[in-house]
């Protein structure tokens, strides 16, 4: 069981998700945003979430991938230390649970099977493969 570890992600979009499904499968708590993307890969009641704002996006690497108007999630710093207090006085039987929850949510919803089943029906809704 981890002790004191836990994974800190504070972007201000998530594109594919990978740092926090790799954290969830380590048996990491994550600490994160819920918006955009990270709602699909992360149990919504995690006691360790970190509260943020939606801003329009203040920059970018590359400003032509941006649509006008794009907004991002924006967390404190504050709100971040605040999250990082609360990791460290949870229990590491809290933060194996919490863990836990999220790795279930990931499997249910991204497992090989209900992904491979969500394409096959997308193929049938496009006519690309038969019942």
């Amino acid at each position: 069981m981890i002790e004191h570890d836990a994974y800190v992600s504070t972007s201000l979009a998530e594109g594919w998700g990978i740092p926090i499904v790799e954290a969830i499968q380590a048996g990491l708590p994550v600490l994160t945003h819920f918006w955009g993307g990270h709602r699909s890969l992360l149990c919504q009641d995690s006691e360790i979430a970190l509260r943020h704002r939606e801003i329009l996006q203040p920059y970018a690497s590359k400003p032509e991938l941006f649509a006008p108007g794009q907004h991002c999630a924006w967390v404190d710093p504050d709100e971040i230390a605040r999250g990082l207090r609360s990791t460290f006085v949870t229990s590491a039987k809290d933060r194996h649970e919490l863990n836990a929850k999220d790795q279930a949510f990931l499997m249910k919803n991204y497992s090989w099977n209900t992904v491979a089943g969500k394409i096959e029906d997308r193929l049938k809704i496009l006519g690309q493969i038969s019942n």
